[in-house]
């Protein structure tokens, strides 16, 4: 009987249908004792997908027996086994022993040989770099985003608030899984919400088509992905909106090829595209490259990035962090421990760096889709380490080696109460005149943008909007040598008197954080708790004059209150309490605020449109080598010295005291708005129905410093010249008195009466002689 069973299971092993042979070889190991039997249990685990290592105890019996001659690529495949185990010693004297004996194998093939040389090397790589002291911490991310299922590919925004990755449904249990690309955001409380399955606009026009999750840029605006059947993939670009991924267009042919082109990540300033390919020309298997975006928008002729990043084997997975500097990808070359690891490469001047094998989270397994958010202390990546089904779970690294970048977060509202609106933001370094293109505009619906900048540096900011001038701001980011956010809120505000539109305010709120050095931080951080690691990953979202108003910024998600920070929390924990701080006054959180808060900035500027037009108070400004039209530049405090703003205090109070409005001469004087008041004959009271015109200058006086106003009084011809200049000047007074009244400044009124008026354009008409004529102005040359 077992004879039988013995001749089907070698004849099903000779025609390579390891599968079939395997549990017809176990039944007969099982009542004999036979080593034939035991190396080909162990060669059918090999050629399983999933249950290898059960291969391990069989081979390394039967590789012992001087009884048995067994095939020389036995040492081959325990050398496999024992480097995917790391027992790295045993796999390199595996390793070795195929070399030495297949010099004298004539079944043995040189590919075999070549790969146990570059195993050895791997090997030795691995004993170096796993007995290296770890520089990051490492977590497998719960529920709800890795289930039972295979979770992988993700991808995250700069400012770590959108993932997006694949799920496989079915691995291991269907031949062709089922592939969904999921997105989560994050949550007050630090956690990742639910994911919601992404749906893809015209699916149809892809059936037959595998849909996969390529890149994200950083502003999580637009998605790549790649369509195609196997490896006959290409590169599109789409945008999301509502879960559902529309707007989807093939990239063109310097992109796509009749190869295989695959992940791809797109740069801070969305003017470079890394991907892989396989196409001709490459240094062997996949390779990076590059292509940049031209002057019409598209993509230009790509370049392979070079030997330095590239080699025989495999790359994949390229993804450039928003500092435009640092590459991440993944390869099979270099210094692998294995498969492959996730590597980085930093450019300068066109010269790549010799790639960092970044250790951490490097198994002896397959490690992809390495990302990391802006401040450089938090990444994400998926393994299929431990698992016998090769299914992969997603990882949160944090990393202790902080990138020095600042990233702006902000808003821009308009109005009471304030909304948001659409508008177009352009960045230019101030000293090179070079436009900042790592600018993503704000959203249209929350007013929100997103910026990216190097440190140490002068920039300004054009901001267009509908309704308001357009605004030149000047922000300097101090420099540092780690990563810091600043969030940043413009409010735009119509200065309306009457039915019309004189001037407006813009209000600019810098708050500029340091979360990593201060004892505040720490002391509600859990350092002694090996499940609570000390994250600085998190950063902050903020509002204007969190101190003069707490409901300013309208978040997404609605906030529970909380009364006192808990010292138990993490980083996560105290991210949330910052948040939290939006809508409560809440003195503890407050503090923790200021206390964290390394520069506070805030600017408030106003504007008086010249005689009320707004066309003409535009000023020119060259920026970036271009001329602009913009209302008066504004410039920010931060990166002053104390010293610095104390001084600027001083002096803006000094103007204010030394405006002398009534010894100027009227060419010092742009007039912002006029009012005229009529009087019937031989009246001086000033009649009801302009009182509430009134009150609307006199509160624009008293807000305005700057701000001064002529009251004139005039009457028709008749009467005597003598009595007529009395009247006039009892007309400028009753409204002199009507604005001391409403607590206006004497010294800002300059107040005459001029008898009858000359004024040719109305005088055939008398009644619109008899008038006092109100000049509201704005002294020339004054800041504050």
């Amino acid at each position: 009987m077992e004879r039988k069973v013995l001749k089907t299971a070698n004849s099903l092993f000779d025609k390579e249908q390891f599968s079939e042979a395997l549990p017809l070889y176990l039944k007969i190991d099982s009542v004999e004792d036979d080593a034939q039997v035991k190396y080909r249990i162990g060669a059918c685990y090999l050629n399983t997908k999933y249950e290898k290592l059960k291969a391990l105890p069989y081979l390394e019996e039967v590789s012992q027996l001087p009884s048995i001659q067994v095939p020389v690529i036995v040492y081959n495949d325990l050398g496999k086994l024992y480097h995917y185990t790391y027992r790295f010693d045993d796999a390199i004297e595996m390793f070795e022993k195929y070399m030495e004996k297949s010099k004298t194998d004539e079944f043995a093939e040189s590919k075999d040989y070549e790969f146990a040389k570059r195993m050895i090397s791997v090997c030795l790589n691995a004993i170096e770099i796993t007995t290296q002291p770890f520089k990051a911490d490492i977590d497998i991310l719960g529920a709800p985003i890795n289930t039972m299922e295979s979770e992988f590919c993700p991808m995250i925004t700069a400012d770590e608030q959108m993932m997006v990755y694949m799920q496989a449904l079915g691995l291991g249990k269907i031949e062709k899984p089922i592939i969904t690309l999921m997105v989560s955001a994050r949550q007050p409380d630090g956690n990742w919400g639910n994911p919601v399955k992404l749906e893809i606009e015209s699916i149809e026009k892809y059936k037959n088509n595998d849909i996969l999750l390529a890149g994200l840029s950083p502003d999580g605006q637009s998605i790549f992905l790649n369509i195609g059947e196997g490896l006959n993939q290409d590169i599109y670009m789409g945008s999301i909106a509502s879960n559902t991924i529309i707007g989807i267009k093939k990239l063109n042919k310097n992109i796509n090829t009749p190869f295989y082109e695959g992940r791809a990540s797109i740069s801070a300033d969305g003017t470079e595209l890394y991907f892989v390919s396989d196409r001709p020309g490459g240094f062997g298997g996949t390779d990076i490259y590059k292509s940049k975006r031209s002057r019409k928008g598209d993509w230009d002729e790509p370049i392979n990035i070079g030997a330095a990043v590239n080699t025989i084997y495999n790359e994949d997975s390229p993804f450039m962090h928003p500092d435009n500097v640092t590459l991440f990808f993944s390869s099979e070359g270099h210094k692998s421990i294995g498969g492959n690891d996730i590597f980085k490469s930093k450019v300068s001047d066109g010269v790549w760096s010799e790639p960092e094998n970044l250790g951490f989270p490097n198994s002896t397994k397959d490690d992809l889709y390495f990302v990391l958010n802006a401040n450089g202390q938090t990444g994400y990546f998926s393994s299929s380490k431990n698992n016998i089904y090769n299914k992969h779970k997603i990882y949160r690294v944090s990393l202790k080696d902080p990138i020095p970048l600042t990233l702006v977060k902000g808003v821009i509202k308009a109005g009471t109460p304030a909304l948001p609106i659409a508008a177009d933001i352009k960045v230019y370094d101030k000293q090179t005149g070079v436009r900042v293109k790592y600018v993503y505009n704000p959203d249209a619906e929350t007013g929100q943008y997103l910026m990216i900048f190097p440190p140490a540096k002068n920039y300004d900011l054009v901001i267009s909007s509908e309704d308001f001038l357009p605004q030149l701001l000047n922000v300097y980011i101090p420099y540092q040598t780690y990563f810091y956010e600043l969030y940043q809120e413009i409010h735009l505000q119509p200065i309306e008197l009457g039915n019309g539109i004189v001037g407006e305010v813009v209000t600019v709120n810098n708050t500029f954080y340091d979360l990593y050095k201060t004892a505040e931080a720490d002391s509600i951080i859990t350092e002694d708790s090996p499940k609570q690691p000390k994250y600085y990953d998190h950063l902050l979202e903020l509002i204007e004059n969190i101190i003069e108003t707490t409901d300013t910024l309208q978040k997404i998600y609605t906030k529970k209150p909380i009364d006192k920070p808990d010292p138990a929390k993490n980083m996560d924990a105290l991210l949330n309490m910052i948040e939290e701080a939006i809508e409560t006054t809440d003195p503890v959180t407050l503090s923790i605020l200021d206390a964290n808060a390394k520069q506070k900035d805030k600017i408030k500027q106003t504007h008086f449109y010249t005689e009320g037009d707004k066309e003409k108070s535009l000023v020119t400004t060259v920026v970036g080598g271009d001329t602009i039209y913009t209302a008066p530049p504004i410039k920010t405090n931060i990166g002053q010295s104390n010293f610095e703003k104390i001084s600027k205090i001083k002096k803006e109070a000094e103007v204010v005291k030394e405006a002398a409005f009534k010894t100027s001469s009227p060419e010092d004087r742009k007039y912002v708005h006029r009012l005229i008041i009529y009087y019937d004959i031989d009246k001086d009271e000033i009649p009801l129905d302009m009182t509430e015109k009134l009150n609307g200058i006199c509160k624009l006086l008293v807000d305005n410093p700057l701000l001064g106003a002529e009251i004139y009084g005039f009457t028709d011809s008749q009467g005597a010249e003598k009595y007529n200049l009395s009247l006039s000047r009892q007309r400028a007074q009753k409204v002199l008195k009507y604005f001391l009244d409403q607590k206006v400044d004497y010294q800002k009124l300059i107040v005459k009466g001029y008898g009858e008026t000359h004024d040719h354009i109305h005088s055939s008409d008398p009644k619109y002689l008899r008038k006092v004529e109100i000049n509201v102005f704005e002294l020339k040359g004054l800041e504050y």
